[in-house]
């Protein structure tokens, strides 16, 4: 019996030692004599997990994210329409780390404020997260800002009567609904990976405008948005601040996939741009990979 049950794999016996195993003895001394052994579970080989993981994770960030096709914006100023954005087609993988640039008024603001559903488009397909952010209303617009984006302001956009660690807490407290515990280690998380630990009580009137740019980059980043919009982040940083931000943001695509677009004129952030878009008169004059995009193609 005990031999039909093993060859089954279903249970696997043994006896205690080898003293105890006579070669002639009864059924049931040798049922007194064994032992039940577990059968061990089958593990799949570390080198084939961690494959099906990258896979997977490859998978997940190399979807489209974010798809423009004859994108337009045109202010009326008085009697004159000014056309911000001309015909802009473009799209944007998952995970990428992109740069809009140009000179001031070429349209690169204007085009983060409609991919982040701030502004809408007044022509032209745009879709953001699978998602056709041009047929949104008001209120659904900002609750997919909510649910999907984070923002780094060029202005900062803090509020004025929170303090540093609130401003930072609100978009998890409003938005997300954390739970108070997880909101504070985060938020503790995030000053200490900006630096501003030992100003977390301050309200914004009581910092520079670098401390202030600080806070409104560790708010962008808390609550692990899909998709992070920054408008010149690192204008106001020093050049350790803005290095460390840098590789917060990296930390974050690797870890999380999050996709990152960047209105900017910092070399720092062009030379870690995958992907460059450049912009003249609110057309889009050149785009393709960046410098290190290339390095990493010709590595690989």
């Amino acid at each position: 019996m005990y031999r039909s049950l093993a060859a089954t794999g279903v249970v696997t016996w043994r006896y205690k030692s080898r003293a105890l195993a006579p070669r002639h003895a009864c059924k049931g001394a040798i049922a007194a004599r064994l032992i039940y052994i577990k059968p061990r579970p089958r593990v799949l080989p570390y080198s084939v997990v961690v494959r099906v993981t990258i896979l997977h994770w490859r998978a997940a960030i190399m979807s489209i994210v974010v798809k423009a096709e004859a994108l337009d914006k045109t202010y009326q100023a008085g009697e004159v329409a000014v056309r911000a954005v001309r015909g802009a087609n473009f799209t944007i993988e998952g995970g990428a780390f992109v740069a809009f640039v140009g000179p001031s008024g070429s349209g690169k603001s204007t085009l983060l404020n409609m991919i982040g559903c701030l502004d809408h488009p007044t022509g032209g397909k745009l879709s953001v997260l699978d998602t056709d952010v041009t047929t949104l209303d008001r209120r659904a617009a900002a609750e997919f800002r909510g649910a999907n984006l984070g923002f780094i302001f060029q202005d900062f956009n803090l509020i004025p009567v929170l303090s540093a660690a609130e401003n930072i807490e609100y978009p998890l407290l409003m938005v997300q609904d954390w739970p108070a515990d997880k909101r504070r280690a985060r938020v503790t998380e995030l000053l200490e990976a900006v630096g501003m630990r030992d100003q977390a009580d301050k309200r914004p009137d009581q910092l520079s405008g670098g401390q202030k740019q600080r806070v409104a980059v560790a708010r962008a980043l808390v609550a692990n948005s899909k998709l992070v919009l920054a408008d010149e982040p690192t204008a106001n940083l020093d050049h350790d601040t803005a290095y460390r931000i840098i590789e917060l943001m990296k930390k974050m695509r690797s870890d999380l996939g999050t996709t990152f677009i960047f209105s900017t004129h910092d070399p720092k952030i062009v030379g870690e741009a995958e992907v460059k878009f450049t912009l003249e008169d609110g057309r889009l004059v050149n785009s393709g990979m960046s410098h290190a995009q290339s390095s990493q193609a010709r590595r690989a």
